[in-house]
């Protein structure tokens, strides 16, 4: 498999745009990966997820699904909000938060949601 690089044919100003644009995606990406390192983390730490690990093992898988949800809930580890998670705490609203700093200004919302996914 061959892959062919040609430089862009760029001036002066885009390629100062572009790499604006690919440092904040950068930053953005890392606080991303940050925030669910730090919900995965108080996710793990909680009783009911070792509640759920527990009866999980003993082959109750239904009633550790109820376990994890809870800790899922109440720590925010999951991408997507949905009417059943009440209270938006998602991945998604952290990032459209986040938006609305100064990355806003140089990042669109679906490329700042695109990037929530990929991390």
């Amino acid at each position: 498999m061959f892959v062919l690089s040609m430089p862009l044919a760029i001036n002066q100003h885009e390629n100062k745009i572009l790499n604006v644009r690919f440092e904040v995606a950068r930053v953005f990406y890392n606080a991303i990966l940050g925030e669910i390192g730090k919900r995965r983390k108080q996710f793990r730490n909680c009783k009911e997820f070792s509640v759920g690990v527990e009866l999980f093992k003993k082959g109750e898988r239904e009633k550790a699904d109820v376990h994890f949800n809870n800790v899922r809930k109440s720590s925010g580890y999951y991408l997507r909000s949905t009417k059943k998670h009440g209270k938006s705490n998602s991945i998604e609203q952290f990032a459209l938060y986040m938006r609305k700093s100064w990355i806003g200004k140089h990042l669109d919302s679906v490329s700042c949601l695109t990037l929530a996914k990929r991390a």
